[in-house]
């Protein structure tokens, strides 16, 4: 869902420059609007993964095992390690789009 949305709006600032509404984002520029965009949706996933979870614990406290069914460290533990993935992938394309040049995105859009 990511790949998808970064690269149909990967194109949208040089669109803009093209014709003349801004200046030629600069490099900064694209990485953190790339950023932005992936971390606001992955930020919406773990926020409803996390509230399915408090709702699910209640059902599947059977297969836990040593393990309370609200422990906030786990909740925590796991909240934290999936947003420090989303934000690697989140990087690692926007660290691709920064190296894209500006006229190849607008040829190919």
């Amino acid at each position: 869902m990511l790949e998808k949305r970064a690269r149909t709006r990967g194109r949208k600032p040089f669109e803009s420059w093209a014709f003349g509404r801004h200046s030629v984002p600069s490099r900064r520029a694209i990485l953190l609007l790339v950023l932005g965009q992936g971390l606001r949706t992955a930020g919406f996933g773990l926020l409803i993964g996390v509230v399915g979870a408090v709702v699910l614990t209640r059902y599947l406290q059977s297969l836990l095992l040593g393990v309370e069914s609200r422990d906030p460290a786990v909740f925590t533990g796991v909240t934290l390690l999936l947003l420090l993935v989303a934000m690697t992938a989140c990087y690692i394309r926007a660290r691709r789009a920064t190296r894209i040049e500006p006229m190849k995105a607008l040829r190919e859009a």
